[in-house]
């Protein structure tokens, strides 16, 4: 009998259990499980905090205040228009699972994750949560406010903070930042040595930043998963150091609606992923004033990346970029001072399918090619002119006519460049603008030096049906919280090659082929359609004085890093432009001396320009 009991009890506990083991094995991550093995869950109201047990060495209770001491998974559900919750310094496994949670906080960050602790914020599955703070949460406006964070998630210098879950989670920051992760911890006292980082993965997060910049963290940033929709008025995406987006052949959902500054970090690695930036400055950079001489790199080794610029460079990189796989579709400003690409160090083409169009005024192609390209317009040193006026509808085909690309120009253009596995060394590609080949060019490894040649005039009239923003991917389930852009048509390619695979630390040299990476050899097959969007970028951030964060636990701030004030590449990149107008000042011929001047004119108003551009907006 008592073997028949004890048989029986276990057998119970087995059924009970089996459900959690299942959860804890399906993604290897904490948020479903979460909800189950949770010790403690907290509802928040605006007269206070209940909790579902009494633990005194785990955590406190202030009146609407919730401070996390021990390490521990703990639900978070209920409302609170002022509340906050705080990990102490230096505590880890820590995680707080969000269950419908709507907490907003009046002078402070909602979620403050104190120096060298481990945080894991999950969504739980099904539920929808919302975290907002006050325009007072900023001590550069409102210096008086001693508790401002800056804020809405902020993790201090040394956390390790996670944001995870298969929920979804819409963070509104109407102080400065919305999620801000800080720098590595050097030991001090009783405060070991701790490494930062910020680390997004499966989630659905929407983002608004309406002051500042949207998703922001100072040491490495890794988005590795998820569906990620940002509105912002400073920098939508950004790190100080790394930024890396996607692993493993697979990737996030970006789409940023308005920004501006789209991508920006040191080193940028993508490496898998479908992202969609529009943007007002640079779409995609590689820049920071903190750093000095620094291996600024932007490397793209995979993912379907389209950069929307209106009034900025598509690609902007204090050192190198490199493209070694993936489909990049990069539309720059019409002004002359604004590129598709723009490096410091070189452009480096070994794989992948690019396209690029803007202005021709101050055109950079590839110094090192292991992959064919071809370009129209006109070169850095004079040469031939197409135009491409706004709302044309853009075709490059081969010599028999067969479709390579197409998209619809959403502004005025004179410049293109387009490199595919479809292409060979000296083929023929042909440009139509509405239908009417209006020029065409030999592709090869140094095609920069070799523009299209115009044919046909083009009329400088636009069809009725004209864009005003380039190609978007707008979610099809985006939640109502952060709107998505209105869809016209957009452009396609002709690509069914797998995306490459690369690792998610390191920037790597400009010839490196990840592993995994599709055989340029490869054919490209049917298209994928990126839709287009209207959505206005925001207007670009400013440069703020130096802040200083709320105290710790130990009553000692960690300060945010300097605004970024940097020129990207200004010295370096005049430098470069004017070894073109060289040759131009030898000969004697006046009209040659005229254009050359009107060339130095373009390459001083760059200069001037770059002076003024910030990195990114302010802390």
């Amino acid at each position: 009998m008592i073997i028949k009991r004890t048989a029986a009890a276990l057998l119970a506990l087995a059924l009970a259990v089996m459900p959690l083991c299942a959860a804890a094995s399906s993604e290897g991550d904490v948020h479903e499980d979460a909800v189950a093995l949770s010790t403690t869950t907290f509802t928040f109201t605006n007269s206070g905090i209940t909790a579902s047990d009494e633990d005194e060495e785990s955590y406190s209770i202030d009146g609407t205040s919730l401070k996390i001491k021990a390490s521990g998974t703990y639900t978070l559900t209920g409302s609170c228009t002022n509340g906050r919750v705080t990990v102490k310094k230096g505590t880890t496994g820590v995680t707080l699972v969000l269950s419908n949670l709507d907490l907003k906080s009046a002078d402070s960050a909602p979620i403050l994750c104190n120096k060298g602790s481990e945080v894991n914020i999950s969504a739980a599955s099904g539920t929808v949560n919302r975290l907002t703070d006050t325009s007072i949460n900023n001590d550069d406006t409102h210096p008086e406010n001693t508790n401002a964070e800056n804020a809405v998630i902020k993790a201090k210098d040394g956390c390790r903070l996670t944001l995870s879950g298969s929920g979804t989670l819409n963070v509104s920051a109407n102080g400065k930042n919305a999620v801000k992760g800080g720098m590595d911890l050097a030991a001090d006292g009783d405060t070991p040595a701790s490494s930062a980082s910020l680390t997004i993965k499966q989630l659905t997060l929407n983002v608004t930043a309406n002051v500042n910049d949207a998703i922001k963290s100072e040491q490495l940033l890794n988005i590795q998963s998820g569906k990620i929709t940002v509105s912002a008025a400073g920098n939508a995406v950004r790190c100080d150091r790394t930024l890396n987006i996607g692993q493993s052949g697979s990737g996030p959902t970006i789409t940023i609606n308005s920004s501006s500054v789209g991508l920006s970090a040191a080193v940028v690695n993508i490496n898998a992923g479908k992202i969609t930036v529009n943007s007002s400055g640079d779409g995609l950079r590689s820049s920071s004033s903190s750093l000095g001489d620094y291996p600024f790199a932007c490397n793209i080794k995979g993912g379907t990346i389209t950069l929307n610029s209106t009034d900025g460079d598509g690609i902007d990189s204090n050192g190198t970029v490199s493209f070694a796989g993936g489909k990049v579709t990069v539309f720059s400003s019409e002004n002359e001072l604004d590129s598709p690409l723009e490096s410091v160090k070189g452009i480096t083409l070994v794989r992948g399918t690019l396209f690029g169009m803007g202005s021709a005024g101050m055109v950079e192609n590839p110094a090192a090619a292991q992959q064919v390209y071809v370009t129209f317009g006109r070169k850095t040193d004079g040469g031939s002119e197409i135009i491409i006026p706004k709302g044309s509808a853009v075709k490059l085909t081969d010599a028999s006519g067969g479709t390579l690309f197409t998209t619809t120009a959403p502004r005025n253009a004179g410049y293109i460049i387009f490199s595919s596995p479809d292409l060979t060394d000296g083929m023929q590609v042909k440009l139509l603008i509405n239908g009417s080949e209006i020029a065409s060019a030999t592709a090869g490894y140094d095609a920069g030096n070799n523009p299209g040649v115009p044919g046909t005039p083009v009329p400088t009239a636009a069809p009725t049906s004209s864009p005003t923003a380039a190609p978007t991917a707008s979610p099809t389930n985006t939640p109502a919280a952060t709107p998505a852009p209105t869809n016209t048509p957009a452009p396609t390619e002709n690509d069914n090659t797998p995306e490459p695979t690369a690792s998610d630390t390191q920037a790597p040299a400009a010839t490196d082929l990840p592993e995994g990476t599709p055989d340029p050899t490869e054919a490209i097959g049917a298209s994928e359609t990126p839709d287009v969007s209207d959505s206005p970028a925001a207007p670009s951030g400013t440069d703020a004085p130096l802040n200083t964060d709320a105290p710790d636990d130990d009553g000692r701030g960690d300060t945010d890093e300097p605004a970024n004030t940097d020129s990207p590449g200004a010295d370096d990149s005049a430098k470069t432009r004017l070894k073109g107008a060289a040759p131009a000042l030898i000969i004697g011929c006046a009209a040659v001396l005229a254009g050359a001047g009107a060339a130095i004119g373009i390459i001083v108003s760059r200069k001037k320009k770059n002076a003024a551009r910030s990195d990114g907006s302010p802390d």
